[in-house]
């Protein structure tokens, strides 16, 4: 869909881009959902390495996000478009 809007759009110089964020640390990312995933977890072992990142960290930051949404948004990316970015810490190739 990004690419198809990015084609119809980009002769009037629209630039659309999709963002795909992992884990973020908020409120609604904790408590009950962390429960869950660790319930989880515990019953199916395989299943503990989905979410886990090439780095440190397993939770991004919701500035980590935000940083990015707001350099897209910047005339600093004005030759990207078409494109999906993910902001998940490298989990969706681990």
């Amino acid at each position: 869909m990004t690419r198809a809007f990015a084609a119809e759009l980009g002769p009037k110089n629209v630039r659309v881009n999709s963002i795909h964020p992992g884990g973020v640390a908020t409120p609604m990312g904790g408590g009950d959902m962390v429960s869950t995933l660790e319930a989880v977890g515990e019953s199916n072992p395989p299943l503990n390495l989905m979410g886990t990142t090439f780095l440190e960290q397993t939770w991004a930051e919701p500035e980590e996000i935000s940083n990015v949404v707001a350099f897209l948004a910047s005339d600093e990316s004005t030759f990207i478009t078409a494109e999906h970015i993910s902001i998940d810490g490298g989990s969706q190739y681990f």
